[in-house]
């Protein structure tokens, strides 16, 4: 792995004196004053610092158990479904498949959904993710109804046992941003229900979507 970095940088140009006079890349060939035994020290201490670093680094890319909450999504499922433009509204079904799919070393979950409806056919593609530094789940949706990636954050909620998110997308017909709650739970391991929520015109969260996956 360490050969490996070095060479990248070396084949990049960049700081290659004092990759040589520091670290050696490797064993300390291409040390100009090897029988110095101060260089020696200072090489090694650099090399103890690139180690330290690496294991760091190395460590903080492990998935945890959020990621292992995660893979209960795997598999494919049936969706069903429907979301309501504003208050009040008659709600329009909605239907799919979904499948999920652990990527990246089982680090991100991967959501391929395809509609059944032959009159508007559509397609959606997220990720999602936990970020071990802010310790917060990540994600982005995309589909084939726009240009805008949608993107989102939160926690998950102990007591409830739900997936709380907040994102906000881009609405063309007010020409601003609307921020959107999401809420995601299993209510069994073949059952998720996912349901979205976005403010009305009085300010007020309704419920614009409701899902239903059912593991197939």
């Amino acid at each position: 792995m360490k050969g490996t970095i070095c060479r990248w940088m070396l084949g990049t140009g960049l700081a290659t004196a004092l990759i040589f006079t520091t670290t050696g890349c490797e064993s300390g060939g291409f040390l100009w004053w090897d029988d110095d035994d101060t260089t020696k020290a200072q090489a090694q201490d650099a090399q103890v610092d690139a180690d330290a670093m690496m294991e760091a680094w190395m460590a903080f890319g492990q998935p945890g158990p959020q990621h292992e909450w995660m893979k209960k999504f795997e598999g494919t499922w049936g969706v069903t479904g429907s979301a309501s433009m504003a208050p009040g509204e008659e709600p329009m079904p909605m239907s799919g498949t979904s499948t999920y799919t652990m990527i990246l070393d089982g680090r991100f979950l991967k959501e391929h959904h395809v509609s059944d409806s032959a009159d508007m056919p559509f397609q959606g593609l997220g990720y999602l993710g936990f970020d071990n530094s802010s310790h917060k789940y990540v994600g982005i949706w995309m589909d084939s109804t726009t240009t805008a990636i949608m993107r989102a954050e939160g926690t998950f909620d102990e007591a409830t046992g739900k997936l709380v998110t907040t994102g906000s997308y881009y609405d063309p017909i007010s020409a601003t941003n609307k921020t959107m709650r999401g809420e995601t739970w299993f209510v069994d391991d073949d059952t998720i229900q996912a349901d979205m929520f976005q403010p009305g015109p009085d300010g007020t969260m309704y419920m614009t979507m409701t899902m239903q996956y059912r593991r197939k």
